[in-house]
């Protein structure tokens, strides 16, 4: 089950994801179904802390971003 089905499911009739969000996610998760996941729950997270009721590019990019306690060196 997709998000857009989940989402559905779960009673909400507007997009979740905006189309740049989507986009995003795709490019980065290669379309491996793991990544697409675990981007898509980040993402979701980051919206949800700022609060929004759509995730858009600016909280993909932070579920996407690289995180300092994740970097060599």
């Amino acid at each position: 089950m997709n998000s857009v089905s989940r989402s559905k499911f779960a009673g909400r009739s507007a997009p979740l994801f905006s189309d740049d969000a989507v986009d995003l996610i795709h490019l980065t998760s290669h379309g491996l179904p793991r990544s697409v996941n675990d981007i898509a729950m980040q993402s979701l997270i980051a919206a949800f802390a700022d609060e929004k009721s759509i995730l858009d590019n600016s909280s993909t990019r932070l579920a996407v971003r690289p995180r300092p306690d994740t970097l060599a060196g």
